[in-house]
């Protein structure tokens, strides 16, 4: 790594200083000799007294021959404390700089690039994801610079591949070993073997559905898809048809649930339908799932609309399945509605209102009326089920916007909208009502326990902007609505 002009002066002034120190250290330890008092060179014994005229003699103490060049030395040596002192301190002062700038430059220096390939490829199927992230990431590069042998890239398409099918959450901290996927699939360093599991594992698809359903009313069916490809190399298509029964399909095929373009690793997406289930009993559900993937980057334009003019490489079809159970007899309570001071206390620091924004309605923008934006969000962790009618105030009447619904420990970002009739002057901010509603916990997939609270907010500032633009409403929260006696609607002071 390149010093910096500064760096460069700083080690400068460093070297010179302990260079300094250690002359006065050496000199302050050995001193020159001083006085004529005659000492044997190689073990410094007091020669005086022996007769050094003679021709044979010899050190009492080492049996050295004195009588050769330079055996013996005259003076001795006394050691100056002051240049000892001097000199440690003028070490340390210049060492100090010296060794953090030569800790910072070796600390921007990437040691693991260096480390064996067959090193890197054991940290690569580590438990550990931090460990296996990095060892991918450097893969990576060795795999842009040529520097993987096809038996070193085929194993660790072999290992990724065996990561991507194992994973099924928190499938964004895989971006690295997918995408180290994607560079050895545009690198043509994958089998055709290894192309084909790829392709069928690029999507992780589930189905969930409603358990118990109370007779008479429909059963929600979820269906999610997440991404599990890498972002280059590969693009997939995933279209999901409407859930059916097990056992019967229909003759011709029905409408499409859910589409969605895959091509970055971590996105999802997921849709929610109802089927009609006549009989009491056990049912199995299933929906069919189609994949395209294609050999090429994800194309511009809307995610939700199939490409044009590209080669399929790849088709999957799947079907998933759930079972459900249908309840012969009615139970007394479908949805237990729940209230305790701390949910009261801890739910509406929550849930915010991040956006309030009205624009004219995209079908005919020249019209009257006003099309209006809320985006809601829970800011946290859910400590129970939320399944909310929400309802906004109008020209001085409450209208139904749509449902909201919030699993336990989910935070998420809600998006509804109302068509309504502004008049010619609009108003600068609406009042919006959350009020759990049984009936929309009844429609959602997991909810058997809800909040029974309700949540007012006064007076939300309404933009007149671009849609899709996030107002900054820090601080906007709701207060809970009492409810009002005998009954399960909230009491809403005018």
């Amino acid at each position: 790594m390149a010093l910096a002009a500064a760096q460069l002066l700083l080690l400068a002034f460093a070297f010179v200083v302990c260079g300094l120190g250690l002359w006065l250290l050496v000199r302050g330890l050995r001193p020159k000799r001083v006085g004529l008092t005659p000492f044997c060179r190689k073990c410094s014994y007091n020669l005086t007294g022996v007769d050094l005229t003679a021709k044979e003699i010899r050190c009492p103490e080492c049996g050295a021959h004195l009588c050769s060049l330079n055996a013996v030395v005259f003076g001795t040596r006394r050691r100056r404390p002051g240049r000892i002192v001097l000199g440690l301190l003028l070490i340390m002062v210049g060492a100090t700089p010296a060794v953090l700038t030569t800790s910072q430059v070796l600390s921007g220096v990437n040691w693991y690039r260096w480390k064996p390939t067959d090193w890197v490829l054991a940290d690569l199927g580590s438990r550990n994801r931090t460990v296996s992230n990095k060892a991918a990431s450097e893969l990576s590069r060795r795999v842009s610079a040529e520097e993987l042998s096809p038996e070193e890239a085929s194993r660790a398409a072999d290992v990724c591949l065996a990561i991507q099918k194992r994973t099924s959450a928190n499938l964004h901290t895989l971006g690295p070993v997918l995408d180290l996927l994607g560079a050895l699939y545009e690198a043509c360093l994958l089998s055709a073997d290894q192309v084909t599991s790829l392709a069928e594992n690029i999507v992780l698809s589930t189905i969930e559905a409603r358990n118990p359903v109370v007779p008479g009313n429909p059963c929600p069916v979820s269906v999610s898809v997440a991404d599990r490809g890498p972002s280059c190399g590969v693009w997939a298509f995933c279209e999901v048809g409407d859930p059916y029964l097990v056992g019967e399909r229909p003759d011709r095929p029905g409408s499409t649930l859910l589409t969605c373009g895959i091509g970055r690793w971590g996105t999802s997406c997921s849709s929610r339908e109802e089927i009609a289930i006549g009989q009491p009993g056990f049912h199995e559900i299933a929906v069919d799932v189609t994949l395209r993937v294609y050999d090429q980057g994800r194309p511009r334009g809307g995610l939700h609309e199939a490409p044009e003019g590209l080669a399929v490489v790849r088709e999957v079809r799947r079907t998933l399945t759930t079972r459900t159970h249908v309840l012969a007899e009615e139970p007394r309570k479908t949805i237990q509605l729940r209230q305790r001071p701390d949910w009261d206390r801890e739910i509406p620091k929550l849930i915010q209102i991040v956006e309030a924004n009205v624009w004219p309605p995209s079908s005919s923008p020249d019209a009257p009326d006003r099309e209006l934006s809320l985006g809601l969000e829970v800011q946290g962790t859910l400590p129970v089920g939320l399944a909310f009618e929400v309802l906004a105030k109008v020209n001085g009447e409450w209208i139904e916007i749509d449902t909201f619904d919030a699993r336990p420990n989910q935070s998420l970002h809600h998006h509804k909208s109302l068509q309504m009739g502004y008049p010619a002057e609009p108003a600068a901010s609406v009042d919006v009502l959350l009020c759990s509603s049984e009936a929309v916990a009844v429609r959602t997939v997991h909810l058997h326990e809800i909040w029974g609270g309700a949540l007012l907010f006064r007076d939300v500032p309404l933009a007149y902007e671009a849609p899709w633009v996030r107002t900054d409403r820090q601080g906007l929260h709701p207060v809970v609505v009492p409810r009002t006696a005998g009954t399960t609607q909230p009491a809403i002071a005018e």
